[in-house]
């Protein structure tokens, strides 16, 4: 449906600036979501840690570095409570890896996955009942190093092609700038070949 005045109405996605992390923003919130209705024994704390969780995910859209010290700290709060059952936190950390990597923060995704596996290794060795092994965490960590490799990988694809766009609008604007030139050196000889026959015309009519 066209707006007033001919002009259409931009949809509400067009308005999204990052529709990719919006995507994933959405679909790591999903499936927390579906996790949290399968934890067992669901209690109050268990409710506002997936709240919290949940906003940080949501959070992570506006303010990547916050976002995720939030993540990590809510990581050790659930990761030290004992006899409680919380969200695995998986898919939050996983985005917050790969948006830490993508703006160019590797060090910083690496120090948060390392610490990540620590909190969830303290939760092996420390707790009875615990919902991680060792070959669990290896694998955990194997799956956060690909997502920081995935982030770093669409980071330098992007930075690729704005440098291509960057070269093109250069060359355009050099193309521009000799076509402007040129011009104005075919203005200056027309100017002077007008000059001179109107010269030679004025010498002939006084003749």
């Amino acid at each position: 449906m066209n707006a007033p005045g001919g002009s259409k109405t931009a949809s509400p996605w067009r308005r999204v600036r990052q529709p990719g992390v919006a995507v994933a923003i959405a679909l790591a919130e999903t499936l927390t979501v579906i996790e949290y209705f399968a934890i067992p024994d669901r209690t109050m704390i268990t409710v506002a840690a997936s709240i919290v969780q949940l906003a940080l995910t949501a959070g992570l859209y506006w303010s990547v570095v916050p976002c995720s010290v939030g993540i990590l700290a809510l990581c050790i709060v659930t990761g030290i409570l004992p006899n409680v059952y919380f969200s695995s936190m998986i898919w939050t950390v996983w985005l917050s890896l790969g948006l830490l990597s993508y703006q160019g923060l590797t060090v910083p995704a690496l120090v948060l996955a390392l610490a990540d596996v620590i909190i969830r290794y303290y939760d092996v060795q420390m707790l009875e009942n615990s919902q991680w092994t060792v070959n669990g965490l290896a694998t955990v960590m194997c799956t956060y190093i690909a997502a920081i490799t995935v982030g770093l990988a669409v980071s330098e694809h992007k930075y690729k092609e704005r440098l291509e766009k960057e070269i093109q609008e250069t060359k355009r604007l050099k193309d521009d700038r000799d076509r402007l030139r040129r011009n104005l050196v075919l203005a200056s000889r027309l100017h002077d070949s007008t000059a001179r026959e109107l010269t030679l015309i004025m010498l002939y009519t006084d003749n």
